[in-house]
């Protein structure tokens, strides 16, 4: 029985041999052209937001106005939706606008003024204005626009685009001069081989009582073939005044702009003023600084945001628990990719035991031992 069976186990073992031989040239292939293939699969979420404004915060519910606001995604598959407005109320604000005349009278005067102004925009939060493009219906390139207003999305298998602008023709009581009051872009291209993001927004010409901004612009970039990647964001703010003292806003607070040439007595009697004048309205500001993780095909980031707060126990006990009551710029960036596949050439082959083989040397015969 043995002796009969001994020639089937030399096929069985013949043929294993033979197909690992078989497999390796095929996992080399694919570890030789992983580095060549094109770009797979993509999930990008792109978000900027020139003005957030915090007006109900308690318990986990929130209201909240967003000025403008734009959101790109892009999925596998090409599913792209681009959702794009002058005023997003938040997830749980669908009725923000009916909210801000209820709130308004327990915030800081100058806030309540700037959000006087803001009234047509403010209004159109319980029924937002927007243009929306998803992939799946509709169509794919949505655009409203009115003196001073552009809202535009596009929404392509490859090419996802949100933009909204706001200028001061359509709020007369700022300066004609100061260009787009508020913007927001978010963009997703996909090519063969790479994903390209970009988020950006700028905010001009805000003032609150005596603080007095010129710019605030956060940009995020980021790119993947899904196997490396890179990522950049920042927020920069210009043109700061308090009391019409020029100061800046950082990571260290407010501070003298060209502190290191002050004298000390001038630099004491204006740093006074300065602190003066924002104890007046009531509201202390913070900058959140820019955070970026980039780790093989995944990446976050998110741009710095100026925080304006109002340190007062009642708002923050019946109002907004995070005593946020205004913030600026914001641009962030979540992606992951991988990359495609490239199925490698095989050629069917045939080794009998005891025949050399490409790679060298022979497969041995195999004898059943007794």
């Amino acid at each position: 029985m043995i002796a009969n069976r001994s020639p089937r186990r030399r096929m069985a073992v013949g043929f294993v041999v033979s197909a690992i031989l078989g497999i390796a040239p095929v996992t080399a292939g694919l570890e030789a052209g992983a580095s060549d293939a094109p770009l797979g699969s993509a999930n990008v979420r792109a978000v900027a937001t020139g003005i957030r404004m915090p007006l109900y915060s308690h318990a986990g519910e929130d209201v909240e106005a967003e000025l403008p606001y734009s959101l790109s995604e892009l999925g596998a598959g090409g599913v792209g939706h681009a959702l794009t407005t002058i005023a997003w109320p938040g997830d749980t604000g669908g009725h923000g606008g009916s909210t801000v005349g209820v709130l308004s009278g327990s915030l800081p005067a100058p806030v309540a003024a700037l959000l006087g102004k803001l009234t047509p925009v403010v209004n159109a939060l319980n029924d937002p204005y927007k243009a929306e493009a998803p992939t799946t219906s509709g169509q794919p390139k949505v655009s409203l626009s009115n003196p001073g207003l552009i809202m535009q999305a596009l929404a392509l298998p490859t090419h996802v685009n949100a933009s909204s602008a706001v200028g001061p023709t359509s709020l007369s009581s700022f300066k004609d001069d100061a260009g787009p009051l508020v913007s927001a872009t978010t963009n997703v291209v996909q090519g063969a081989n790479s994903v390209t993001v970009d988020a950006r927004t700028a905010v001009t010409d805000i003032s609150l009582g005596p603080l007095y901004i010129g710019s605030i612009v956060s940009t995020a970039h980021a790119t993947t073939d899904g196997t490396h990647s890179s990522g950049t964001t920042q927020t920069q703010i210009s043109g700061v005044k308090v009391a019409g003292i020029g100061v800046t806003i950082d990571n260290n607070g407010v501070e003298l702009a060209n502190k290191g040439v002050l004298p000390a007595s001038v630099y004491a009697a204006l740093s006074k003023t300065v602190a003066s004048a924002l104890k007046t309205i009531g509201i202390e500001s913070h900058f959140v600084p820019s955070t970026k993780s980039v780790a093989g095909s995944q990446v976050s980031l998110d741009s710095g945001v100026l925080v304006l707060a109002l340190n007062n126990r009642g708002y923050q006990r019946t109002v907004n628990d995070t005593g946020s009551v205004l913030q600026f710029g914001g641009a962030s960036i979540r992606m992951t990719a991988s990359p495609g596949y490239i199925a490698p050439a095989i050629t069917p082959s045939s080794v009998a035991p005891g025949t050399s083989t490409p790679g060298g040397g022979s497969i041995p015969s195999f004898t059943q031992p007794p």
